[in-house]
């Protein structure tokens, strides 16, 4: 017979709950005024079956100035793989860059099942000038393909992010859940 511990933060590697949202028709979700680098180390943020109200990709948007922030514009430089589960298709991707976001590979949909589930590490800029994101997310695509891939995203700006905004490229995020937490120092 096996025994369970109840686990703390610290038991879960220090992992603190900063904020959650679930998706009604929601225009974006944004996470202002969340990054205290004298705290935690980097964050991460879980996406639980999002699907958006029509075919639509999924963009990141980096936020600076506090509690009302502004978004960071600028050149998002963009890189990746993915793996098609279905199809037998993979592919890597690098030098490619979007302007005042960052996107995912892949649009997804409203059909049965297409929506997706993922992990993203949120690296603030501390020290250098470069805001990172890593988003590993699997799912069901627009096409619709069983998807499993993997983006990181850096912006080189000397503004302090201080959040984050994650939106569709047209429409609104119809339902799912997000969790963001702090990796504790």
């Amino acid at each position: 017979t096996a025994t369970l511990a109840t686990t703390t933060a610290t038991d879960l590697g220090g992992l603190v709950k900063l904020s959650s949202a679930t998706a009604s028709g929601s225009a974006d979700f944004t996470f202002d005024n969340f990054v205290d680098n004298s705290t935690y180390s980097y964050y991460k943020l879980i996406m639980q079956e999002i699907v958006p109200s029509v075919d639509a990709i999924l963009h990141f948007v980096f936020r600076s100035g506090g509690a009302s922030g502004a978004d960071m514009t600028g050149t998002y430089r963009r890189s990746g793989w993915y793996t098609r589960l279905d199809t037998a298709s993979s592919a890597t991707y690098g030098g490619i860059s979007d302007t005042d976001y960052s996107r995912t590979a892949f649009g997804y949909g409203v059909g049965t099942n297409e929506n997706f589930s993922s992990e993203v590490d949120i690296y603030p800029n501390i020290t250098d000038h470069l805001s990172k994101i890593t988003h590993m997310y699997m799912g069901k695509d627009s096409a619709p393909n069983l998807v499993v891939a993997r983006d990181n995203a850096i912006l080189d700006n000397s503004t302090a992010m201080t959040g984050i905004k994650i939106k569709m490229s047209t429409g609104n995020i119809a339902t799912g859940t997000l969790v963001l937490y702090g990796l504790k120092k």
